[in-house]
């Protein structure tokens, strides 16, 4: 799949998991919060270049923020695959530790739509999925090396989720999913 295409993708994606959040009945208002949204996109291409860590907590912000009707306030971010970057991730568990619950949803091509909170997610086993591959790609620490000099990769390492680690949105449709006490804010 093209970037264009990628990109394409995880904009319906976000769009769901957004409208799915802010019509939430335990949800008092949701916002999108990616820095594509929030930040001037020229500001946003020389920020890219940067690996300080005030350029990474902009690059790999959650796509939004909600508020519950009970005050609890939650970071969501919605992917159109089932990998996760390193980078990302790390913010991520960053927002977790300072107390900032973090949602990751994703859906996969040709999936339905999975939820969970991120310390509850697991992630294949790194080795035997590049296995998979006619030439493996490396794998340090667990994370997924793809080449990056390929324009059909984006070079940043990854991990590919555990779906059954996660929940089925469509086989659910949890109402206490974002109210204190329920794992969440």
């Amino acid at each position: 799949m093209s970037l264009p295409d990628r990109i394409e993708e995880a904009v319906v994606v976000e769009r769901e998991v957004y409208d799915i959040i802010r019509h939430h009945p335990a949800i008092a208002n949701a916002t999108i919060n990616g820095s594509e949204c929030t930040h001037d996109p020229g500001f946003m291409n020389e920020v890219r270049r940067s690996t300080a860590p005030a350029a990474l907590l902009l690059r790999y912000q959650p796509d939004g923020v909600a508020l519950t009707k009970k005050g609890g306030v939650f970071y969501w971010d919605a992917k159109a695959s089932d990998q996760i970057e390193k980078q990302a991730y790390q913010i991520y568990m960053k927002l977790s530790d300072w107390g900032c619950p973090v949602w990751i949803w994703c859906r996969p091509p040709g999936c339905d739509l999975y939820y969970q909170r991120l310390h509850l997610i697991r992630f294949q086993d790194s080795t035997q999925w590049v296995n998979g591959f006619p030439d493996p790609w490396p794998v340090y620490d667990d994370w997924i090396y793809p080449p990056g000099s390929d324009t059909a990769y984006s070079g940043t390492p990854y991990r590919v989720i555990d779906l059954s680690s996660m929940r089925n949105w469509y086989e659910e449709h949890p109402r206490n999913i974002f109210t204190p006490g329920a794992n969440t804010c």
